[in-house]
């Protein structure tokens, strides 16, 4: 029959919407039993200007952002979503991090004092 494959393949599809860099958001489907490593692949494949070190983060049930770059945050993501899209926004991590202030600005001597050694 027609749907004789679906006893074999059990895998239930989860609706991704991906916000990326650039303002970019792609939208696909994958696999409930996705690794976040095998995500990230899949990432890589669909957004060709992902940051080295990125985050990814989600809105849950209750309007929180969520950030996760562990399996098991990415479990629980899929939990609380379930039935839904999931929609993930990828933030770059050397972006975000707050760097020190930069040091205060040197008092500006246009000319240097001139040295008391003559011409020689």
């Amino acid at each position: 029959t027609l749907f004789s494959d679906q006893q074999t393949t059990t895998t239930t599809m989860i609706s991704l919407k991906v916000h990326g860099p650039g303002g970019v958001v792609r939208r696909f489907a994958i696999a409930e039993d996705l690794s976040l490593a095998q995500l990230a692949e899949r990432l890589s494949h669909f957004f060709n200007d992902l940051p080295p070190r990125y985050c990814l983060r989600y809105v849950d049930d209750t309007g929180d952002v969520i950030s996760m770059d562990r399996e098991e945050e990415w479990r629980e993501a899929q939990r609380v979503l379930t039935g839904q899209s999931i929609r993930l926004f990828v933030v770059d991590k050397a972006a975000e991090s707050p760097l020190p202030p930069p040091p205060p600005p040197l008092p500006a001597h246009p000319h240097p004092h001139p040295h008391p050694h003559g011409h020689g």
